[in-house]
């Protein structure tokens, strides 16, 4: 942006709060100097526990004492207690960082920035050579802006995760800790964490919505461009869990389709893959007949995902209705493709979700 452009933003901050009734006059502009050319210091954030922060006994609470304490909106309800994701940071160079004027907004390319707000964020400050797409970008909310000249004005930026950018953490549900997307996480989906950076303004390209998604059996579809249900502790690198669904005990990626169970006495989501596993299983066993206990170890120490009815039957949901009936084709030689249809039946209650007639 050209510096002139620059200017009009900064002259479009709106400025914090006054300071403290003990100062008794208030600087009009930053106590720290900036020229206009200087570039912008490679800001560094380092992080303190709230333990230090709040106990005058710990060895860290004097350097606690001046920090800032962080309070993360990203607490996950259901699954972790208030406060897991707060912790203490610092912004390095202090004097600089402290030293800079607080502001409430910033305005770039004619868009308002606020405290609050989730942006995207470039790489970096250069001009962009291809096609972005949304995976190109960051994306940040707002917890802080600090400027000391029309060309020094910063962000400090509450990341949330793509799924891919995940570094090694596990969620209470896993085994070890890994790295990267889980199955469960759909495209639009991105993870709330506890990590900050203080950014250059300019990097900012635009508002994005992001919402909190429950995971609640009435709630409305997912109407926003991202949401999130999950958050990264980069303290311990704990992933919080998420709902788990089905006689798999597994997660449910919102991109896919779980079908519900109306027994009343049981409500069970199932993921579709699992009916049809259940309805495949069954059908092996009544035709060739179930698996002996030699043949179900030998099945469960295979490095594949192969099941019994693998390349003997294979299954399909038929028709649009809300429980379609389901298709089975006997694809083992000699049968010539037999196809039939069968309704659904829970797999936990055995309940008719076809045609909602106990079984």
């Amino acid at each position: 942006m050209a510096q002139n452009g620059l200017k009009h933003e900064l002259d479009s901050l709106s400025s914090s709060p006054p300071p403290s009734k003990k100062r008794k006059t208030a600087s009009p502009t930053p106590s720290v100097s900036f020229g206009m050319t200087d570039p912008d210091p490679d800001w560094q954030v380092t992080y303190l526990s709230m333990q230090s922060y709040r106990d005058p006994q710990d060895k860290d609470y004097k350097r606690a004492r001046l920090a800032e304490p962080y309070i993360s909106a990203f607490t996950d309800v259901k699954e972790q207690a208030d406060g897991t994701l707060d912790r203490c940071y610092i912004v390095s160079p202090t004097d600089k960082w402290q030293g800079m004027r607080k502001y409430n907004s910033f305005v770039i390319d004619e868009v308002k920035y606020h405290l609050g707000e989730y942006v995207w964020v470039k790489h970096g400050l250069e001009p962009q050579t291809k096609t972005m797409h949304e995976k190109d970008f960051w994306i940040g909310k707002i917890l802080e802006i600090r400027g000391a000249t029309t060309s020094h004005v910063y962000a400090l930026v509450n990341w949330m995760y793509w799924p891919e950018d995940l570094p090694l953490c596990q969620a209470p549900n896993e085994l070890k800790p890994i790295s990267g997307r889980r199955g469960y996480h759909g495209r639009r989906e991105v993870i709330a964490s506890n990590v900050l950076d203080a950014i250059p303004v300019l990097t900012c390209a635009g508002k994005v919505d992001v919402i909190h998604w429950l995971e609640e059996d009435d709630e409305d579809a997912i109407t926003t461009p991202l949401y999130w249900r999950q958050t990264f502790n980069e303290e311990n690198n704990e992933l919080s869990g998420v709902r788990l669904h089905c006689v798999c005990d597994q997660p449910y990626n919102p991109d896919t389709t779980l079908l519900g169970c109306e027994n009343p006495m049981c409500h069970i989501w199932l993921h579709k893959e699992c009916i049809l596993d259940d309805i495949l299983t069954k059908t092996h066993d009544r035709l060739i007949g179930p698996l002996d206990d030699e043949q179900k170890r030998k099945l469960a120490k295979s490095k594949t995902s192969k099941k019994c009815y693998t390349g003997k039957f294979k299954a399909d949901f038929k028709g649009d209705a809300m429980v379609p009936d389901v298709t089975i084709t006997d694809i083992r030689k000699g049968q010539n493709g037999n196809t039939w249809t069968e309704a659904v039946y829970c797999p936990k209650c055995g309940f008719d979700m076809t045609s909602d007639r106990p079984h």
